[in-house]
């Protein structure tokens, strides 16, 4: 049965580490899947293939980037539109909604993941996508823009509001995208078993999970697997794409990590 490899980028940076991809291997990365001929989905087809509505190409990926980084827009943004690949950027709307008032960032003066986090509550337009910048990417139809919740809170913390987080980031989507998000991916992969129906009721169809596993057009909608791609070989990179493109290598995966 044909699975759908699900990457999951955060940064793409002149120089990797272990939650960056390099400029230099992300281009490689784009480029190996344009030689030997995967087709990346845009996110309404994903959306059909799990709803067993649309047939794809048997070597078929989703591209998928975590926050909303500038970097994103910088340097992974050109190369993606150099090879015509398509991604989805899930965005931590409130970051975002804090960056409007300032100037487009036009460059990278932080080094590390942990400092761009910090630089969302002091300075958000050094570290996180302006809406000009998304409306551009937007405009390209190469990239489509899904919710990673308002605040980006773990979900590990009882007391968060998850509707609430989830009402807020749609409302942002509504006022300053114009339209609703249908992709939901949970902050930090974590999830009580009521979020998905919670996701649902907010108009949510899909829910983006860390999980390894295969993605099978099955209907299950709720979670979603990824992978995280490493700042690693172009050897390691398509093992991983053979592994979660056929399902039973994927489930068995699963499988094993429950273990």
């Amino acid at each position: 049965m044909q699975s759908v490899p699900v990457l999951m980028y955060h940064h793409v940076l002149p120089h990797g580490d272990n939650i960056s991809v390099s400029v230099d291997l992300f281009q490689r990365q784009m480029q190996w899947l344009t030689e030997n001929g995967w087709y990346t989905l845009s996110a309404e087809e994903f959306l059909k293939f799990k709803q067993n509505e649309l047939s794809i190409p048997k070597k078929s990926v989703l591209l998928t980037f975590d926050d909303g980084w500038l970097d994103n827009y910088l340097y992974a943004y050109p190369i993606l539109k150099a090879f015509n690949h398509h991604a989805i950027i899930f965005l931590v709307t409130d970051w975002t909604q804090r960056g409007i008032q300032h100037k487009p960032g036009k460059e990278i003066t932080w080094h590390s993941h942990q400092e761009a986090i910090k630089l969302t509550q002091i300075a958000p337009q050094q570290s996180v996508l302006h809406l000009k910048q998304i409306e551009e990417m937007l405009n390209s139809n190469l990239i489509a823009f899904e919710s990673h919740t308002h605040h980006h809170l773990d979900r590990r913390n009882q007391l968060v509001n998850f509707e609430q987080e989830l009402s807020a980031s749609q409302t942002f989507f509504k006022q300053n995208l114009g339209y609703t998000s249908r992709h939901l991916c949970y902050p930090l992969g974590y999830y009580q078993p009521q979020d998905a129906e919670i996701a649902k009721q907010q108009g949510f169809e899909l829910c983006y999970t860390i999980k390894n596993g295969a993605n099978c057009a099955d209907k299950q909608l709720t979670e979603i697997k990824r992978f995280s791609v490493k700042n690693k070989s172009l050897r390691w990179f398509a093992y991983k794409l053979f592994l979660f493109n056929h399902s039973f290598f994927g489930k068995l995966t699963e499988t094993l990590r429950k273990q």
